[in-house]
């Protein structure tokens, strides 16, 4: 299936790329501000270390790959077959919890954007149903798909940026002195987390073509232009709105966005950007729905794992409608649960799992 299946670095980075970014849309506004207050700005360079630091021990596991292995080929290499299935078996729930979750969110966020009325159960399911199809068919239309998308995305964004900043004012972002240092570090941790979605890429490694193993590499260089966005939103957010303002908004980057005008008119863009998102969102699901139809053929030993996509789909859903029954219980669960299982898989799982590899000789 792989051997037909294949992938280019840029095809794979593109379908990455969305996700992340639609992530960075939802939590990077208020999580940072939480911290760090009006220097949460500075963030995004203050979590560029520690996510260099995942990103070379993530391209070590990888370097080690034969054709066709992504990292749960080389959880199984490493571990054996029992330990290795165990820990895929972990990923794939944690990843199940994850896609339901953001299922749950995206339908909520959707209700309380354009539509004052309507279930989380409609949205939600037509949310599932899309990204389900395109990823139960093969991963190279999912990605090329991605990859036509990608630049529309960044480029409506990026007007929408530049659009904000007539609305700027310096004292929303100055003065910064050195005793916003330790709310700025602990700000860097939820950006890391969200770069460290990018490592789910790993997953899908093995759908590269034959011969550019060493390529893998590629797929992950856009996390610098991603870091570049990071640091726009943050900035864009912050300077147009004040700290203070974040903390009481639900959607800061959307409020932001309603305030931009074009042409001085009063002219909207919002609703564009709310299908942008959705559709982000679409491609981020299709993504994890497959990473998590790959794990469980893996540990199955199937191969024709597309089609675990839809059994994946319904799991999601299901999640989705038991997750969070209340704003507060999904805040809980975006600023507590999700940061810390993620950065465990970032800088505890996956290095362990290296090690482990490296010292019984297996890669």
């Amino acid at each position: 299936m792989k051997q037909k299946d294949t992938l280019t670095p840029r095809q794979l980075s593109a379908l990455l790329f969305l996700g992340v970014l639609s992530a960075a849309i939802r939590l990077l506004p208020k999580a940072p501000v939480a911290f760090a207050g009006t220097a949460a700005w500075l963030a995004p360079a203050a979590a560029a270390a520690p996510t260099a630091l995942f990103t070379l021990i993530l391209m070590g596991f990888l370097r080690g790959r034969r054709e066709g292995e992504g990292l749960g080929e080389l959880a199984l290499r490493s571990l054996g077959p029992a330990a290795g299935r165990a820990v895929c078996a972990g990923v794939a729930l944690w990843l199940l919890f994850y896609s339901g979750f953001t299922l749950r969110v995206s339908a909520e966020r959707l209700l309380s954007s354009i539509y004052k009325s309507g279930g989380v159960l409609l949205f939600a399911g037509v949310t599932a149903a899309t990204a389900a199809v395109l990823a139960a068919g093969t991963l190279r239309g999912l990605a090329r798909t991605a990859e036509v998308f990608f630049p529309l995305a960044v480029t409506v964004l990026t007007v929408v940026l530049a659009a904000a900043v007539p609305n700027l004012k310096a004292e929303y972002l100055l003065p910064v002195s050195r005793l916003d240092l330790p709310g700025v570090l602990r700000a860097a941790l939820p950006v890391t987390n969200l770069a460290g979605l990018y490592g789910y890429a790993g997953f899908l490694t093995g759908y590269l073509p034959p011969g550019r193993r060493e390529r893998s590499r590629a797929v992950f260089r856009r996390l610098a232009w991603g870091f570049a966005l990071f640091t726009a939103i943050l900035f864009m957010t912050v300077g147009t709105l004040s700290a203070e303002m974040i903390g009481h908004i639900h959607n800061p980057v959307f409020t932001m966005i309603q305030n931009v005008h074009f042409y001085g008119d009063t002219a909207h863009i919002d609703a564009l950007i709310v299908v942008l998102w959705v559709a982000m969102d679409v491609f981020w699901l299709g993504t994890l729905f497959r990473i998590q139809a790959e794990l469980a053929g893996l540990i199955a030993g199937l191969r024709r794992r597309n089609r675990l996509v839809w059994p994946t789909a319904a799991a999601a859903m299901a999640v989705c409608l038991l997750t969070g029954p209340t704003q507060f219980d999904l805040t809980r669960i975006s600023d507590r649960v999700i940061p810390g299982v993620q950065l465990a898989l970032m800088f505890v799982v996956l290095p362990g799992v290296y090690l482990v590899g490296k010292l019984r000789k297996r890669l």
